[in-house]
Formats: C-alpha cells, structure tokens, sequence
C-alpha cells in the first residue's frame, strides 16, 4: 500500500488504508514473540520500528524437472498475476501502455500473453491489441512457461517476494524485471536477470534477451540454480532451526 501511494494512488482511502495496515502489522509484530517476514527488506522495515524477534522464511520452490523447450522453439512474452491486486494492475497497465509500443517499435510481430486469474474490464480494453492475449485462469499453466520465451514482471508497487518470479526460475524461462519484481530473490542483473526500471531501458532489455539466444541459455541456466536455496529441505532446516531457538528463548 505504501509504495502505492508513492507510485501516485493518492486517494484517502489508500491512505488511510495504508495507515491502518501499518498500525495493525506494527502492534502484531511489537506482540509476537517471533515475527517471521519473507525477505530481508521487511525484516529491515521492522528494525526500524524498534522490533527485534524477527527471522526470514522465503517461499518454497521447487525445479521443474521435465523436457524443456529451446530458445528458437519458443516465442512471445508472458505476465502472470491475479488482476484483483492493484500492483498487477499497475503493471499491466504500464506493460502495455508503455512499454510494449517502445518494443514492437523493433519487434512488430512479438506477441504478449497476460495469464492470471481475476481478468475485469480494463485488462480486457488493455489487450484490445491483437498480439495480446488473454487466456483468463487457468488449472495448469505448464505449457505456458515451456513455450514462451520471455516472462515479463514491471512491478512497481507490490512488495515482498513474488510468486510469478519464483515460478518462472522453477521452470527455467529468462526474466526481465524491476527492482520491485526481484525482491527477496537474490538474483544479480546480466546473471540469472535482467533489471529495468524504466519504460525505455525495460523495452529495450526485453528486446535484447528476445534476440539473443547466447544471453537467453545463460539466463536459463542460471535461473535453476538460483532456486535452489529456495527448495523444501533448505526451507525445512530453517523452520525447525527457527522453533529450536525459539523454545530456548
């Protein structure tokens, strides 16, 4: 919500929405005798707010492990997200107001598909495009990530580790992302990413991967490896490690 209202959503609603979230987390956690945040941003935000019983759990992931498509036998972008939250929808709004013109400037034929569920009206006007699709939810969206070349994440204002990052490092598929999209996920810019904050130099890395095949095998086989600290036994040791401190504390 904070970064919401940074980004410009300057309505009273998501103000006081804002304040009451933050006041509310704040006295859970002052409560708690353990506060468990997902990355080390959060734990960091509640440093501040004098809060110390903190420990980091990330999400679990685990590698796909069947046959993977290649480079040329791929195409098009892919976005995945549930289109009720409001960062999703800032995303997508500025994916396609923005910075898909500044790509198909270069790449007049590449194609967007926007995965998720919860699609209303103004993503169904966003995609009035013919190269963007909009298949809605879906059970299994294996064969998305095993045929797509990109996945595209231009979050802004979402915090905490996400999902659909996650889930594109699980099935190897090259990312190009914002600062915002890779938090939590110690991934390195040019090693198992591409990072961009802005509407020019998104477009033009999401350009760049699309064409190359070298930067996209080496993006896709680092993707594998940087899920790896994020498998179930690594989670595993963490939590009983976490309980084990916690009782003698």
């Amino acid at each position: 919500m904070q970064r919401s209202v940074e980004l410009g959503d300057q309505s009273l609603d998501m103000r006081r929405s804002w304040i009451k979230m933050q006041s509310r987390e704040l006295k859970a956690a002052h409560d708690a005798d353990l506060t468990i945040t997902v990355t080390a941003v959060e734990q960091e935000i509640l440093k501040q707010q004098q809060i110390s019983n903190l420990a980091v759990i990330p999400h679990v992931h685990v590698p796909y492990s069947g046959e993977q498509a290649s480079f040329a036998q791929r195409q098009g972008l892919l976005f995945t997200g549930n289109y009720n939250h409001s960062s999703n929808m800032d995303a997508v709004r500025w994916l396609c107001q923005e910075i898909m013109p500044l790509v198909w400037l270069q790449l007049p034929e590449l194609t967007l598909t926007l995965l998720g569920s919860d699609i209303n009206e103004e993503v169904k006007v966003l995609a009035k495009d013919e190269r963007i699709t909009v298949p809605g939810y879906l059970t299994d969206v294996t064969p998305y990530f095993l045929n797509h070349r990109l996945f595209v994440a231009p979050l802004r204002s979402s915090a905490g580790m996400k999902g659909e990052i996650g889930q594109s490092l699980e099935y190897g598929l090259p990312i190009v992302a914002t600062t915002v999209g890779i938090e939590g996920m110690h991934l390195t810019h040019e090693q198992n990413v591409l990072e961009a904050n802005e509407a020019q130099e998104f477009a033009q890395q999401i350009i760049r991967l699309y064409k190359s095949e070298e930067l996209w095998n080496k993006l896709a086989a680092n993707s594998v490896k940087a899920i790896a600290p994020f498998n179930p036994d690594s989670i595993k040791q963490e939590l009983c490690q976490m309980f084990h401190d916690l009782c003698l504390s």
